[in-house]
C-alpha cells in the first residue's frame, strides 16, 4: 500500500470493538498517513511541522509524533494536529509513561526530555549522550 515518501515509523491505536488505525511516519514527505486496519487502506496525508520520526499512540487514541524540534499531537480518529509543543533540539523518539500524563523525548543531541501531557509543559533535559535513537518506559 502506498504511503509518503521515506516511511520511518509506525503507531497502532489499539481499540477491542474495531481493528483500529495505524499511522505511518513518513520522513522524506513530512507527513503522516492514516491507515485503516479493517479494510487495510490509506487515507490522505496529513502534514506535520519538520521530518516525523517516530509515532506512538495512547491509550485515548492521541497519537504522539516527533517532527523537527517539537512533539505534535495527533487525533487519530479525525487524523488533525494540534500545536505542537517545542522541545529544546531534535526530537528522535517518543515513549509515553502507561498513566498517558508524560512523555519522554529522546533529542538527537544526547539527552532526555520530559513533557507533561496534555498542557505541554517541558521539563529539564537528562544527559544520555551519544544520539539516542529510541525510548521505551516499562509498565510497571
Amino acid at each position: 500500500m502506498p504511503v509518503g515518501t521515506e516511511p520511518v515509523a509506525v503507531g497502532v491505536q489499539q481499540s477491542s470493538a474495531t481493528p483500529g488505525r495505524a499511522l505511518v511516519a513518513n520522513f522524506g514527505s513530512n507527513t503522516l498517513t492514516p491507515i485503516d486496519l479493517g479494510s487495510m487502506t490509506a487515507g490522505a496525508e496529513l502534514s506535520v511541522p519538520g521530518n516525523p520520526t517516530d509515532v506512538t499512540v495512547a491509550t485515548d487514541g492521541t497519537a504522539w509524533v516527533t517532527a523537527g524540534g517539537s512533539l505534535v499531537s495527533v487525533a487519530v480518529g479525525a487524523v488533525t494536529t494540534t500545536s505542537p509543543i517545542a522541545v529544546p533540539g531534535l526530537a528522535e523518539a517518543v515513549a509515553l509513561e502507561p498513566s498517558g500524563s508524560e512523555a519522554w523525548v529522546a533529542l538527537q543531541q544526547g539527552y532526555l526530555v520530559p513533557v507533561q501531557l496534555p498542557g505541554g509543559t517541558v521539563g529539564r533535559t537528562v544527559r544520555v549522550g551519544g544520539r539516542p535513537s529510541d525510548v521505551v518506559i516499562s509498565p510497571s
